[in-house]
């Protein structure tokens, strides 16, 4: 078998949700890669990117890093982002061994309003049930994203900073959940505030 094969066999299982064959491939990969022969393989900053599901609205990328990760970081757009651009996200997990699940927006008028926590739970339960140490992330709109879809992930752990949605139509409340959550804001801010006063 070569790398290749091996790294996209345990990309495959990992989305089936199969941890145990998963992990296997992975441990196949590892032991065949070489970093001159297969240099051009990942993304500079060492990551390979999967389309896993796409709709009219939204894509949802996977993105497995080069090594056997940590852990997972559920990741979303900011309200200046899209499909387009590279992952706001990215610059902040970047070395730290994290896999990465991003549901990016194909347009910028798109605010995820068709995304209920079921559906999202749905969508990625496969993928994160390989994982021990999962995370969600985000800023502004991904910061919403991060609290509302991300506390649907089991045993997940969120860093949300100044969330907020101007996209709805009226402000879902957050849920009360049992990971552990970091909320950033300022209250002083005339939109954090409003938004904070919704908390």
């Amino acid at each position: 078998m070569q790398f290749e094969e091996a790294f996209h066999l345990s990309v495959e299982k990992i989305l089936q949700g199969n941890r145990e064959q998963a992990h296997s491939f992975e441990q196949c990969a590892q032991a065949l890669y070489d970093s001159k022969k297969h240099a051009d393989f990942f993304s500079v900053d060492g990551y390979k990117k999967y389309i896993v599901h796409k709709t009219a609205n939204y894509t949802l990328e996977f993105y497995k890093w080069q090594g056997i990760a940590r852990g997972i970081v559920a990741a979303f757009d900011t309200v200046e982002l899209t499909v387009d651009d590279p992952i706001f996200s990215r610059y902040y997990i970047n070395n730290q061994q994290l896999d990465i699940v991003a549901l990016r927006r194909n347009h910028i008028d798109y605010y995820y309003e068709d995304i209920s926590q079921a559906y999202y739970k749905a969508l990625t339960a496969a993928i994160f049930k390989n994982y021990n140490k999962t995370f969600a992330y985000g800023t502004s709109l991904a910061g919403y994203c991060a609290l509302y879809l991300g506390s649907v992930i089991p045993n997940v752990k969120i860093l949300a900073f100044s969330p907020r949605n101007l996209g709805k139509q009226t402000y879902k409340q957050f849920p009360i959940v049992s990971a552990p959550v970091t909320l950033l804001l300022d209250v002083k801010n005339a939109t954090d505030g409003r938004f904070y006063e919704k908390i």
